[in-house]
């Protein structure tokens, strides 16, 4: 599975990085992509979600 974020998400790390100090979301969001890659859904379904 390929994880593609968008430029929104990218701006919204960035903005949480330096506006709110949370300086290690990047580890974070780091570790939730390599289970997505791996297939591990994590976290609660969205109902009507798809995914290609």
């Amino acid at each position: 599975m390929e994880i593609i974020p968008t430029s929104q998400f990218k701006k919204d790390i960035e903005y949480y990085e330096t506006k709110k100090g949370f300086s290690h979301i990047t580890e974070d969001i780091g570790k939730v992509v390599i289970d997505l890659t791996r297939g591990n859904l994590v976290g609660n379904e969205i109902p009507r979600t798809t995914y290609k």
